[in-house]
């Protein structure tokens, strides 16, 4: 009888140890649920964003990156007067020199209104002037472009200033015969101009001719 009692004891203690190995694990995974929920509970009953805080200071400026590439030749060219009078001592520009190339001179008055480059003399060559022109304004405006050669000192290229309205281009140099070789660098342009030459008040004529050369790199 007593043997039968112990027995029973002893599965008694078992058993309570089997459970409380139970709650022991079941317990904190049961805590960690009620943890989740209330984490998803604050989240969705989170309030309005506060106001944006005040912006930090500026950082300094990087250091400069390295300089582009120029040309040796950034040269402009202007012509302006207003009046008769004036049209005979500033109605050409100082001739502008384009190494390799030619010599580029501009005239507005009432004798010409027109750009020439006067290339340089080399044997086996030619200068090829490539011209956009955009004369007028608005919807009313034109466009032309033109590809005007030479292949000496004696046949200039004249390039047509227009009376209200800009010139865009280069001017280059190309092999006339064998198979060519290295040669000047090519140069581009843009000029303005805007003319009235025949008002019958001869105060009231004028010329104005702005442009930028600019030998570009080889």
């Amino acid at each position: 009888m007593l043997h039968n009692k112990t027995r029973m004891a002893l599965a008694v203690a078992a058993a309570i140890g089997a459970l409380g190995g139970v709650l022991a694990v079941t317990l904190p995974s049961a805590a960690a649920t009620r943890h989740r929920s209330a984490h998803a509970a604050a989240k969705v009953a989170r309030g309005p964003r506060g106001p944006r805080g005040y912006r930090g200071w500026r950082g300094r400026t990087g250091p400069a990156g390295p300089r582009g590439p120029i040309g040796a030749l950034t040269a402009p060219v202007s012509i302006n007067w207003f009046g008769t009078t004036s049209a005979a001592q500033y109605g050409k520009a100082t001739p502008v020199t384009i190494p390799g190339i030619g010599t580029l001179t501009a005239e507005c008055d009432y004798s010409a209104t027109q750009l020439v480059l006067t290339p340089a003399s080399s044997a086996g060559t030619g200068t090829v002037a490539n011209v956009t022109t955009f004369q007028g304004e608005g919807t009313a405006g034109i466009s032309s472009n033109q590809l005007l050669e030479s292949y000496g000192a004696s046949s200039p290229i004249v390039i047509a200033l227009p009376v209200n309205g800009m010139l865009t281009g280069t001017f280059s140099v190309v092999p006339d015969y064998g198979a060519g070789g290295p040669g000047p660098s090519p140069a581009s342009f843009t000029f303005s101009s805007e003319r009235i030459l025949n008002n019958p008040t001869a105060s009231s004529n004028y010329c104005s001719v702005a442009g930028q050369l600019v030998e570009n790199g080889s």
